[in-house]
């Protein structure tokens, strides 16, 4: 009876180690779950870590645009934002006239190169300009209007792109990789007729 019973028992622990050798399909997808959660994660970190210079530059970008709107109220004159492009490089540059027009004149007798920032040099090397919707320079006026400095009127709307009607100017910034390509999202800058910029949700 005891020879019975030690059989009766490797047996059953003969089946139980063979019936464990594998992962039930409730294991199996619990795996997958957890799997699939850590990478809904980690993606997007990912991400937002290779365009942090790009998150820099639109931040310098629309602080410049906010010092040239105040400056332009409190000073009670008409303040420019030239955007000029060479290559890769773009300069903002911030001047100052000598009076509340909006015409080459009074710039030219004014105060130029009151702020400067640059895009695709320095600390921002690798973060460009790819798009706007205005030729040369927004013009600030201090009563708060923006104005576009080529014809002292609202800026034209985008034709490629009706989201935004008249008066509202686009810059696009996007950050390059280092074999210059694009990486991240486009962050797209609005400055409205009132002038105060924000943020539109990026591509």
């Amino acid at each position: 009876m005891i020879a019975n019973v030690s059989t009766t028992t490797s047996d059953a622990t003969i089946r139980q180690q063979s019936t464990r050798s594998g992962y039930t399909l409730v294991e199996f997808m619990m795996g997958i779950a957890i799997l699939s959660i850590l990478v809904t994660l980690a993606v997007p970190a990912v991400q937002s870590g290779s365009d942090s210079n790009a998150r820099g530059a639109v931040y310098e970008v629309m602080h410049l645009i906010d010092f040239t709107r105040i400056q332009a109220q409190s000073r009670n004159r008409a303040y420019r934002l030239e955007i000029a492009l060479q290559g890769d490089i773009t300069t903002f540059t911030v001047d100052e006239s000598d009076g509340g027009r909006c015409a080459a004149d009074n710039f030219a007798a004014g105060i130029s190169d009151v702020r400067t920032f640059i895009l695709g040099s320095g600390d921002y090397n690798d973060v460009r300009l790819i798009g706007k919707n205005i030729t040369t320079a927004l013009c600030f006026m201090p009563d708060g209007r923006v104005l576009d400095f080529d014809d002292a009127l609202p800026v034209d709307p985008d034709p490629s792109d009706a989201t935004y009607g008249a008066g509202v100017a686009t810059l696009d910034i996007k950050q390059l990789s280092s074999k210059q390509k694009p990486v991240g999202i486009t962050y797209r800058i609005l400055v409205p007729y009132n002038g105060i910029p924000s943020l539109a949700a990026g591509t």
